[in-house]
């Protein structure tokens, strides 16, 4: 009975218009990330290099909001619909229930997620020439370890 309540949201979540739209909303905001990198004085711009500028600066702020706007009402939804006595009636416990919505929900954000950095990384690859990081990751480590030294050693060590 879970795994229908899983395959239920997930039809559900990706059979929305709304998705499409944060998913648009969630390129354009990579892709002014990928904008901004070309501000950046590197002396190679590979397509490794702007992915990894992009989603290292606009994802963290991006994911929250999307994840939140396209299934932060997956319960409150159900409820508006009449749909959670129907369930109870069938069997399915509130438990089962609520760990259905729930893991269903973090299996389509981990696909929308997945999806967004599938084609940022195909448009680098189309706007960049190949390369390894190199500039820019340097750069990086220099600032990580000047505002995060923990993060940094971690990185060092493991």
């Amino acid at each position: 009975m879970l795994t229908n309540i899983i395959r239920l949201e997930l039809k559900r979540l990706f059979g929305k218009k709304k998705l499409l739209v944060l998913g648009t909303l969630g390129l354009g905001l990579l892709i002014t990330g990928i904008v901004s990198y070309l501000d950046c004085d590197t002396p190679q711009r590979t397509s490794f290099e702007a992915f990894s500028f992009a989603t290292g600066y606009i994802l963290p702020l991006a994911l929250p909001l999307l994840a939140g706007l396209s299934s932060g009402d997956i319960l409150a939804e159900d409820r508006h619909l009449g749909l959670v006595p129907l369930f109870m009636s069938r069997g399915v416990s509130p438990y089962q229930y609520i760990s259905g919505k729930a893991i269903g929900g973090i299996v389509g954000q981990i696909f929308f997620t997945g999806g967004l950095l599938v084609i940022l990384l195909l448009i680098t690859f189309l706007l960049f020439p190949g390369g390894p990081i190199l500039t820019y990751a340097a750069d990086f480590a220099k600032g990580l370890a000047a505002t995060n030294p923990v993060a940094y050693c971690m990185v060092l060590h493991s």
